[in-house]
């Protein structure tokens, strides 16, 4: 039986490759400083950069915590949410556009 997690990211990705992997190394880095259990939904819409392949390295480091949606195609911002809120069951979501450029300190 798996862990109650406690919160979801919903995180979205379009040519994203200049600026996700800080992102997600500033959110797991950040988390890591928690008690929190998460989990983080990721859907790439289609990217033609190299978005694609520092995503599947992500999972693949982190396969239990991580869920990619790899879309062959941009369906916009509404599609794309939807696929990983209606993955996740948790009760508190953190959605972050594909330019999640604020990343997250330590205070």
């Amino acid at each position: 039986m798996k862990a109650k997690t406690d919160i979801s990211f919903v995180i979205l990705t379009w040519n994203s490759e200049s600026y996700i992997q800080k992102c997600m190394d500033s959110l797991i880095s950040a988390l890591g400083r928690t008690d929190l259990t998460y989990h983080i939904y990721i859907t790439d819409n289609g990217s033609m950069d190299k978005t694609p392949d520092i995503l599947n390295a992500l999972k693949n480091k982190m396969p239990e915590t991580v869920t990619l949606f790899m879309l062959d195609r941009n369906m916009g911002t509404t599609y794309s949410r939807n696929l990983g809120l209606k993955k996740s069951r948790q009760q508190i979501y953190l959605y972050y556009g594909f330019r999640c450029r604020g990343f997250f300190r330590n205070h």
